[in-house]
């Protein structure tokens, strides 16, 4: 449980400190303040509280649920922990080398940057948010909690969790994988626990994954849907999500 909050801790400072990415002109070591603590904080919390809530789970007596070994499963996870560490560093570096190249966007420097700190970024990062949800869910279901747990804490966790992970891909405006890796990992989970006999009290991190998957799911297409049929809600939508300073302010300034 300490692994899970510190988590939630470390992501709710994450998400609120991006509004700075901005307005502050601090700079650590080639990197903006924000970047710069993403790097060294945000990252290395993340990865060492999702390992143990990981190994914390495998803990548990295993029932065999879904033919997949533990081995296999756990592997996956740390492989998109990897995958989201590494995803996190490239938009780090590439986020701080756009701030010196600003003023110099017609150099193949920047346009070569730009691509590794949009696409391959942020699809790295969103595609360890579905592997971790995917294979969190899968280990719990093969490792289900010996004690009962109340189906609101994971509930509610995966709502809060949900809520930052959406929150964050429509700020970065890379909708699209994330819309789809979430409705299938919703789509998948949603069906094993509708095809057995499970207690959920038993399935903590079932639950969990599929709350989460689910919230994000909504949130994005929620976001897409007022993005196509209200222009108001639209400007309405970015001033909320967006901090003061993103470029998208530009965009629908015109409105």
């Amino acid at each position: 449980m300490i692994w899970f909050l510190i988590w939630i801790g470390t992501w709710l400072i994450s998400f609120f400190l991006y509004a700075k990415r901005y307005t502050s002109n601090k700079v650590f070591y080639g990197f903006s303040f924000v970047q710069f603590f993403y790097l060294v904080a945000t990252m290395p919390i993340t990865a060492l509280c999702l390992l143990n809530i990981g190994f914390d789970v495998t803990k548990n007596p295993e029932v065999i649920n879904i033919p997949i070994s533990t081995e296999v499963l756990l592997s996956f996870y740390i492989l998109s922990i990897l995958v989201g560490a590494i995803g996190g560093s490239i938009h780090a570096s590439s986020t701080s080398l756009a701030e010196q190249l600003k003023n110099h966007i017609f150099l193949n420097a920047y346009s070569v940057n730009e691509e590794f700190h949009g696409p391959v970024s942020h699809d790295l990062i969103f595609l360890s948010i579905t592997g971790v949800t995917l294979f969190l869910g899968l280990l719990g279901l093969n490792h289900p909690s010996a004690i009962p747990i109340n189906p609101t804490l994971p509930l509610y966790g995966g709502i809060i969790i949900g809520l930052l992970n959406g929150l964050t891909v429509v700020r970065s405006t890379h909708v699209g994988l994330s819309l789809i890796t979430s409705f299938f990992t919703t789509l998948f989970l949603g069906l094993i626990i509708q095809n057995s006999s499970l207690h959920l009290i038993n399935y903590p991190f079932l639950v969990f994954a599929v709350v989460n998957a689910f919230v994000i799911f909504i949130t994005l297409l929620i976001s897409i849907l007022i993005y196509f049929k209200s222009k108001r809600m639209t400007k309405i939508m970015v001033k909320i999500i967006f901090p003061k300073g993103h470029p998208i302010h530009q965009t629908f300034s015109i409105f």
